[in-house]
């Protein structure tokens, strides 16, 4: 256990050291997180994910929930799809993409973010030779299995994300193209662990048409309980969040480790940056249409 807590320090470093040169892929030591992979299928019980919380290019610390979360459950084939990757620099999949040679389908309705991405990936000494797919769309639920599909992801993938501030609950509940074993879902936390609730389902649906919060949206998406009926309904269950309680982990239910057992939705929604604004960003949206599934 020593020993692993002083991998962590040596990690911590490593990530604080890339954050501040603004993604730079060479910051942060692969060899240190292959290092924790192995350190992460020993480490006991008493180890919980959500001590194993780093950031390298996610947007808070799924990277290393993440990394927790493939050392108990193994990984088979290194594939991930993540809808709405932003501009590749900051989303989840890129950890795995860049660090672990996963194979990756990044999708993004913005044409900047798209080109950025391409950009990025194009020139990274550890993925031009074999970048991720990088695809513009605008996913709705009656599109994404095609796009998926079409750019050449089908069957088991091991990690899917999606963040799309809008009709992330559709746009899951439509997936079928792929069977993913770890989902990152965001959910809209000012709603409360209690409220099951979504926003009705518009293909043309724009967040940013509704009230915001330093530019993120306060109208979109879904409440956690809503999220994880979702979840149950297509074979899942909760395992953890990230840091600040925004985004849910959910493991496929026939993947079953000691180490990541269901959890109790509560505590998604303890760290103060979803207790000191949740009564106000609730207030701003309550009235609303909001559809309870």
């Amino acid at each position: 256990m020593n020993a692993l807590k002083k991998l962590l320090r040596k990690l911590a470093a490593f990530m604080l050291k890339g954050v501040e040169q603004h993604y730079d892929h060479h910051a942060a030591d692969p060899v240190a997180q292959k290092a924790l992979l192995l350190q992460y299928r020993q480490a006991p019980l008493s180890f919980k994910l959500a001590d194993a919380g780093f950031k390298v290019f996610s947007q808070s610390d799924e990277d290393g929930l993440l990394l927790y979360i493939f050392s108990k459950i193994g990984i088979v084939n290194r594939k991930c799809v993540e809808i709405a990757c932003g501009n590749g620099k900051e989303c989840i999949s890129a950890n795995f993409i860049i660090h672990h040679g996963w194979e990756g389908l990044l999708i993004d309705g913005d044409a900047n973010n798209i080109a950025e991405a391409s950009e990025f990936y194009g020139t990274c000494k550890a993925t031009y030779v074999w970048p991720p797919v990088v695809k513009q769309a605008f996913v709705t639920a009656e599109n994404v299995n095609a796009i998926i599909r079409e750019n050449g992801f089908e069957g088991d993938v091991d990690l899917f994300t999606i963040d799309i501030d809008g009709m992330d609950y559709w746009v899951w509940k439509a997936v079928s193209v792929i069977q993913p074993r770890v989902v990152v879902a965001e959910y809209m936390p000012w709603l409360g662990p209690e409220r099951s609730c979504v926003v009705p389902y518009r293909p043309d649906f724009n967040a940013f048409d509704y009230p915001t919060t330093y530019g993120a949206s306060d109208y979109a998406g879904a409440s956690l309980a809503a999220m994880m009926k979702l979840a149950e309904k297509k074979g899942f269950r909760l395992v953890g969040f990230n840091r600040h309680g925004f985004n849910a982990i959910f493991v496929r239910n026939d993947i079953q480790h000691e180490s990541l057992p269901s959890i109790d939705p509560r505590s998604g929604f303890v760290h103060p940056w979803v207790t000191r604004q949740a009564d106000r960003r609730y207030a701003a949206v309550k009235d609303l249409p909001w559809e309870e599934v």
